[in-house]
């Protein structure tokens, strides 16, 4: 699998533990939907915007068809088979993202795969004490 990185050194609104969820989350989405694809690939790429931090976890895997699109926020809802999940990971990780006022949001690029955009409000700097 080849890895794609460019984002910036920021400081975000939320705790250490609950952005590792999410991102175990999203990856772990990616790397299920590419199992199938000769050559792998995930982009992650992030870049402060509007006070807002937006990280997008991209793969080319096989995209996500228009009819599991409406649902892919709702508890319970899954499209891996069997007992593979439990479809709770992208309800519980949009939830965690708006716990901080941050939000999960999709993208279904027309070249394939899928791109979540995880949006999180950076880290104000505080103003220096005047002496």
């Amino acid at each position: 699998m080849q890895l794609h990185r460019e984002f910036a050194d920021v400081q975000v609104q939320i705790d250490q533990t609950r952005l590792e969820q999410i991102l175990v989350n999203l990856i772990g989405n990616a790397l299920d939907a590419m199992q199938a694809q000769p050559l792998p690939q995930l982009w992650l790429e992030g870049e402060p915007h509007d006070g807002k931090y937006r990280l997008r976890v991209r793969d080319n895997g096989h995209g996500i068809d228009a009819e599991a699109r409406k649902h892919l926020f709702e508890p319970f809802f899954t499209t891996k088979p069997g007992e593979q999940g439990l479809g709770l990971g992208l309800t519980l990780s949009a939830s965690l993202a708006a716990a901080t006022g941050g939000h999960l949001g999709v993208e279904h690029p027309a070249s394939g795969g899928t791109t979540f955009v995880l949006s999180l409000p950076l880290v104000s700097p505080t103003p220096a004490e005047p002496i």
